[in-house]
């Protein structure tokens, strides 16, 4: 049977055991939130790009065979 003396010092171990898990996931939560910040602003920005691309293609005349370069 175990004496209080072991089950204080497991507690104890339990305890210290726990907070350091805790402390992992307020790290990892922190990493994944910064990790999105960067995702979301990859984000915008590819569809900054996206948008500018689409309106170049739109603003292209197609009409026609493409007009030789100006050095020609």
């Amino acid at each position: 049977m175990a004496t209080q003396g072991d089950l204080n010092r497991r507690l104890v171990d339990v305890e210290s055991l726990l907070a350091h898990h805790e402390d992992t996931i307020r790290d990892l939560s922190d990493m994944i939130a910064r990790q999105w910040d960067v995702i979301d602003g990859m984000k915008q920005r590819l569809n900054r790009l996206d948008s500018r691309l689409t309106e170049e293609l739109h603003s292209m005349n197609t009409d026609g065979p493409e007009k030789p370069p100006p050095h020609w």
